[in-house]
């Protein structure tokens, strides 16, 4: 049944003016992709009664002891970090609280659903070689911060989930966002048990301040992009060599960037400029390489922002449904 290879809840989903944020990402990156899926697949929500394998106590899976109590005790300034709420000086930035008419603190609760999306994912895609998270995918979350409206690292988190019940016992996460996966390399660095790959701008955001800072955390194999250059030549060369070089693992998290789309709205996203039907090329091209290698996949949402962010995530919904059964 093709339900089985997406994961969905209504209850990841939130509207940011409700809390007074304005932030350019929209509902509909999810739900068009969902209803489009539902009606030519068959594809159903989720149940919610499966979205509690992980509870704020898995935190310390990856997240610090002094990050998660706060996360605890002060939820309001951990959800002003993540979305960059507030300027140094002290002013809000994207942010009126005069009108949100809901807590900062829902915002926790978001994103430990996001986090068991991913899990069930990754535990979908171990049962059937694929599977399609339309949520998650918060890779600039750190062990001891939010950041880059990340609030925790989903992926990592699943992984050592995963790791600890004795289910797999090596992973890869492939990022193909137009940031890089700073938060991912951060948690994950020396850990030989998750190897990591991000293509991402070369000079642009989380890259373009203090090379001292935990953003500069190598993966085990950053691929630096410039807008000059053949994207998808450089994309394929080198997740087929990083692919090659870890050997064999129990899973892969595919992290779906969509920012990378000409049409992104999001100006710190500008250094990538790919087609809609690039954007295609490369996502069929992981897809299929993961299956010949018989890896089983687990996808996430990342990035994307604006009026035709969903074209991307449902153009892949629709590719790779078609190709599993």
């Amino acid at each position: 049944m093709k339900k089985n290879f997406v994961i969905y809840t209504s209850l990841s989903l939130q509207s940011y003016e409700e809390y007074g944020i304005g932030i350019p990402m929209r509902n509909d990156r999810v739900t068009i992709p969902f209803e489009n899926a539902q009606r030519k697949f068959g594809i159903t929500e989720t149940d919610q009664d499966k979205y509690h394998n992980l509870s704020k106590d898995d935190l310390k899976l990856c997240h610090t002891k002094e990050y998660i109590k706060e996360v605890k005790e002060d939820p309001d300034s951990v959800v002003l970090k993540t979305y960059e709420l507030v300027r140094s000086d002290g002013s809000f930035n994207r942010y009126d609280p005069k009108s949100a008419t809901r807590p900062l603190s829902d915002f926790i609760d978001k994103a430990m659903v996001h986090v068991n999306g991913t899990y069930l994912s990754c535990r979908r895609a171990l049962d059937n070689q694929f599977c399609y998270h339309l949520g998650g995918g918060m890779h600039h979350a750190m062990s001891d911060r939010p950041g880059g409206f990340c609030m925790f690292n989903d992926m990592v988190l699943s992984i050592r989930k995963l790791q600890s019940q004795k289910i797999i016992k090596k992973a890869m996460i492939i990022d193909m966002d137009a940031h890089k996966g700073d938060g991912t390399a951060e948690i994950s660095f020396g850990d030989e048990t998750i190897k990591t790959y991000s293509i991402h701008m070369k000079d642009g955001w989380p890259l373009d301040g203090d090379k001292t800072s935990k953003s500069f955390t190598p993966s085990d194999l950053d691929v630096g992009v410039l807008l000059s250059d053949d994207y998808l030549k450089k994309f394929k060369e080198s997740v087929s060599e990083f692919i090659e070089s870890v050997g064999e693992v129990d899973l892969c998290i595919v992290v779906h960037g969509a920012d990378v789309y000409e049409y992104d709205e999001l100006e710190s996203a500008n250094q990538i400029q790919l087609s809609l039907d690039d954007v295609l090329k490369r996502d069929s091209f992981i897809f299929q390489l993961l299956r010949e290698k018989n890896i089983p996949q687990a996808w996430v949402m990342a990035g994307g922002y604006g009026r035709r962010t969903h074209e991307v995530f449902w153009q892949f919904l629709d590719y790779s449904l078609a190709h599993v059964d």
